[in-house]
């Protein structure tokens, strides 16, 4: 060891911490900036944390019964002849639409060309007019009769929906009904 004089040895020790205390700043801080940033996991007050759910079984439905499984059926069979029934009336309406507007513009079409002094041209003008109030009333009637059984039909099948579609059964009472027992 190296014995300096009393006057050299504190100046120089405060010196040197000094040196040593500012070279480790440095030297921390160019560390702590080299490091890569992590994301932060630290939770923002106020911010609720987020709990696991419970499990939860699916509640278990029961099968269904014979009858209902009888009665899902025919509202089924039901359903499909009400179907056919609704698509037969469908195409019936709109050929009748397209015959009641042809008449109607064929009507305002002769009503262009009609001798307004010919009696007779005039009498037959005014049956074909009423001919066709005959029929526009006709059709109207009808198309509410048609718009009665698409409800029907709508109903069924919301009927189905709700009290049938994915309801699981027994396959034997399946069987057995379309056997007929």
């Amino acid at each position: 060891m190296i014995l300096l004089p009393p006057s050299i040895r504190p100046r120089w020790s405060l010196a040197f911490l000094s040196a040593a205390c500012a070279a480790t700043t440095v030297l921390l801080g160019a560390a702590v900036a080299a490091e890569p940033t992590k994301k932060s996991t630290t939770v923002r007050p106020g911010a609720k944390k987020a709990e696991p759910t419970p499990f939860v079984p699916k509640p278990i439905e029961p099968l269904l019964t014979r009858d209902q499984l009888r009665a899902c059926m025919a509202l089924q069979a039901r359903n499909k002849e009400r179907a056919v029934e609704v698509t037969r009336l469908q195409s019936e309406v709109t050929a009748q639409t397209d015959e009641v507007k042809r008449d109607g513009e064929a009507l305002r079409a002769d009503l262009a060309t009609l001798d307004r002094s010919n009696a007779d041209a005039v009498n037959i003008y005014n049956q074909r007019a009423a001919n066709r109030t005959r029929q526009v009333v006709d059709f109207e009637a009808r198309v509410a009769d048609f718009n009665t059984k698409v409800q029907a039909f709508d109903d069924g099948r919301a009927s189905y929906a709700r009290d049938c579609e994915n309801r699981k059964f027994d396959e034997k009472d399946e069987k057995a009904l379309l056997k007929g027992s």
